[in-house]
């Protein structure tokens, strides 16, 4: 056998008894059992009830559909207002301008909501 055939050999032994640790990691966790993680996530399950959310009860497609659409508005308006206001905010030391075009700010917040890559560049301006 290869060198790399004996590599390849006791990888996928190391492999599989790590996939089937998290198989039953897993399974524990979709069934509602208690795994080694539930004193750490403790915080977790306090945000859940302080937000509202019941682990029972299963999420609307209209509900998700509005929350997603509220989050990505939300991170637009945060984006274009910081990129706007950058001249007046605290912690500026280099005295960075605002971004005066609004057009800019307002492609740069588009582009950070939709995961784009959408940057103006001189080969983008009339």
């Amino acid at each position: 056998m290869t060198s790399l055939g004996i590599s390849k050999s006791s990888c996928s032994s190391v492999d599989s008894s790590d996939r089937e640790t998290a198989g039953a990691y897993m399974a524990r966790v979709f069934e509602g059992q208690r795994t080694f993680l539930h004193p750490v996530l403790r915080a977790e399950v306090s945000d859940l009830q302080v937000a509202g959310i019941r682990e029972e009860v299963e999420q609307r497609w209209t509900h998700y559909t509005a929350a997603l659409l509220s989050f990505s508005l939300f991170g637009f308006l945060l984006t274009y207002v910081l990129q706007r206001a950058q001249a007046i905010l605290p912690f500026n030391p280099q005295h960075f301008n605002a971004i005066m075009c609004h057009r800019s700010a307002f492609n740069t917040a588009t582009s950070f909501v939709t995961n784009t890559n959408c940057r103006p560049t001189s080969a983008n301006r009339p």
